[in-house]
This record gives structure tokens, C-alpha cells and sequence, in this order.
């Protein structure tokens, strides 16, 4: 008996070193199953969810891809309208641009969203910090130059982990783009946490840790003020994806889906679940025309 208890006592401290959790001896007690669930998550990538919003079906380029621009499936990823009545959409940006293909391709029915994403690579013209014979600088050299105005779309959509840094390179992306696509929609940066966001769950609903407010980044809510306050062209939508997540303050964002689901899967990155949940506030604004320059951003709540 005392070797069994002593087993079990270990199986716990290596479940809650795994959570990041404190293995003091209160903490040996059996862990809640919703807490295990959020433990799972760890591996969330690898899961058939996990590939809805990592993978984009083969659509997004990374290091190791299978021949790198040259192997980039044009033809599932970019597919020709399906008629002439029915809309064409464009999405295209890095990793989160990524986690909301399948999910808006979902939301979008009868519509025809094209794809395209690249690690780490941020859709715009001039692609700062990457050679010209990089995979990331061949896609959007190719989309921006002979996709993009040769594709009769309804709207270009432009999604990234945006940084301060590239602000002046997105309005010149986008100055651009008004001129060759009927519409520009740009979704803001979303909200980051410092940390793995299901642990941050774990700890605080288990051991009463930090409330999740506490690791909300603060840099993504300030990009967010700074590109909605830009004159964009009157083709141009600006949407603010932290107000369609968080509190009109931006203090105190969604968590958990409907579903349960956390609604991050990592530092940022959206579970599958919380990425149809925004691609169902997101079809209106994408569908709509826009009114002025920032209607989406002052919309979101609607």
C-alpha cells in the first residue's frame, strides 16, 4: 500500500510539473478532469482541430515545406470563382492569417476563399527582412504582381501578428492594393498572453493563480489604437479583432468557447473553436460594404 500511495503521489507531481502547476504537498490531490482537458492542450497542434488551424490544408509555406513557393498548390488554394454571382475572397498573411482559413472558408458558404500564408511572413509589398529568393518574399511578390490584380476578387483580406515596426509598410501595402482589388479588409492584431494560455487557465481556475488579465500583453492593444486611428483609403476596412474578443476596454477578453475550448491554443494562436466563433462576427463585415474607412472597427461589438 504505502508503494502504491507513493506511485500515485508521483504520478500527480509529474502531472502538475507538466502544467507548470506548484508540486507543494497540498497540491496532492487528484487533478480536475477540466483541468486535464486544458493539459491536453499542450499537444493541441497534433490533434485533427489542431490541423484545422496550423496546416491551412497545405496552403501555408514553413521551413521544410515540400518544395518550398514552387511546391505552393495554386489551384486548391487559390481555386477560380465558382461563378460569377458568387463572391471571392482572398486571405492571405502568416500564422494568423492560418487559424482562420478553414474556419472562415466554413462560415463563407457559397463564397470562394482563396488562401495563402507563409510562416513568419508578414502580406506586404516590400516583405522587410527576408531575400528576394525567400519563400516568403516569391508568394507575395506573386500574389501582390500577378494574382492579385489578373483575380476579379470582392476583397483582399490581410491578417498578421503585426508589429509597430511595419506600420508604414502596411498602409503602403495597402495604398496599393485599393488601387488594383474592389476591397481591403485589414484585421488588426489579435490579443497575446505571456505564457501558454490553457495553463494560464489551469493555474488559475486549480491553485487560484493570477487571473488571466494578468498576462494579457499590453503592446498588441496599443498596435490595435494605432491602426484604427489611420485614414485608411475609402475601399479599405479596418477591423479590430481585439474588439471582437475582448470588453470595449480591451481588460477582460473571452476565454472559453461556447464549448469549453479555450480560446487560445498557445500564447495567441486560435483553438478551432474559437476561430468559427470569430469567423461568424467576422462574415458580416466581410460580406458588407464598407460605409468609411473604420466602420468594422466600431462596429465589432454589433
Amino acid at each position: 500500500p504505502r508503494i502504491v500511495a507513493t506511485s500515485l503521489s508521483c504520478l500527480v507531481i509529474a502531472s502538475v510539473a507538466g502544467l507548470g502547476l506548484s508540486s507543494n504537498a497540498d497540491t496532492l490531490r487528484p487533478i480536475p478532469d477540466h483541468v486535464a482537458k486544458l493539459d491536453a492542450y499542450k499537444t493541441y497542434p497534433q490533434t485533427t482541430d489542431g490541423m484545422q488551424v496550423t496546416s491551412a490544408d497545405g496552403c501555408m509555406l514553413y521551413d521544410g515545406f515540400k518544395g518550398g513557393f514552387s511546391g505552393f498548390n495554386k489551384l486548391a488554394c487559390l481555386p477560380p470563382q465558382r461563378s460569377t454571382e458568387a463572391p471571392a475572397y482572398l486571405l492571405i498573411g502568416d500564422s494568423h492569417a492560418t487559424h482562420l482559413m478553414s474556419a472562415l472558408q466554413d462560415t463563407l458558404q457559397g463564397a470562394s476563399l482563396q488562401r495563402a500564408a507563409a510562416a513568419y511572413c508578414a502580406p506586404l509589398l516590400g516583405t522587410p527582412g527576408f531575400a528576394k529568393d525567400h519563400d516568403c518574399s516569391k508568394l507575395m511578390r506573386f500574389l501582390f504582381q500577378d494574382h492579385i490584380p489578373t483575380a476579379n476578387l470582392d476583397a483582399v483580406i490581410l491578417s498578421a501578428r503585426w508589429r509597430n515596426t511595419q506600420v508604414d509598410e502596411l498602409q503602403s501595402t495597402v495604398s496599393r492594393l485599393a488601387t488594383i482589388t474592389k476591397r481591403v479588409i485589414v484585421l488588426g492584431p489579435t490579443v497575446e498572453y505571456d505564457g501558454h494560455f490553457p495553463q494560464i487557465l489551469a493555474r488559475h481556475s486549480w491553485q487560484q493563480g493570477a487571473a488571466p488579465e494578468a498576462f494579457l500583453r499590453r503592446e498588441p492593444q496599443v498596435l490595435d489604437a494605432q491602426m484604427r486611428a489611420i485614414a485608411w483609403p475609402d475601399n479599405v476596412t479596418y477591423v479590430s479583432m481585439i474588439d471582437l474578443i475582448c470588453a470595449t476596454s480591451g481588460s477582460s477578453c473571452a476565454q472559453t468557447t461556447k464549448q469549453g475550448a479555450p480560446y487560445h491554443f498557445d500564447y495567441a494562436h486560435y483553438t478551432f473553436d474559437a476561430a468559427r466563433e470569430i469567423a461568424s462576427k467576422l462574415k458580416m463585415q466581410v460580406q458588407s460594404k464598407p460605409t468609411h474607412a473604420n466602420s468594422a472597427s466600431h462596429d465589432a461589438h454589433q
